[in-house]
């Protein structure tokens, strides 16, 4: 991310910013012209991405101190990302629901079947 911002502050093209990327040794010589002309191109998708990764931590620890002993870190990111490309609103709103369903999912299974939900096999 701070190559990145160095790019960017620098207005660097491609020259400066390889020079830059071998004096860090950050980057295999062979990758850096793709990740120097990716970054240079669209300057703002190294600040989504590091936005998404923060919203993805954040959403995994909600999903944590809620679900409690029934957190799985892999099935929430499965979660998570089977939605594909979400605005992060989107997303947001889509782990809280999934959250509340397990919830419910976890809450019904612990509960005592209704005895009205017994008579109906009588009739």
């Amino acid at each position: 991310m701070r190559h990145v911002c160095d790019l960017h502050e620098v207005r660097a093209h491609y020259d400066p910013a390889a020079v830059i990327a071998l004096a860090r040794e950050i980057m295999l010589a062979s990758t850096i012209q793709a990740e120097t002309d990716r970054y240079i191109s669209g300057p703002g998708q190294a600040c989504s991405y590091k936005l998404g990764q923060f919203k993805i931590r954040e959403l995994r620890e909600r999903a944590r101190q809620q679900l409690g002993t029934k957190f799985d870190r892999k099935t929430v990111l499965d979660e998570i990302l089977s939605g594909g490309a979400l605005p992060l609103d989107v997303l947001d709103a889509r782990v809280d629901r999934w959250i509340r369903a397990q919830l419910a999912a976890s809450c019904q299974l612990n509960c005592q079947p209704c005895p009205r939900d017994s008579l109906s096999s009588w009739t």
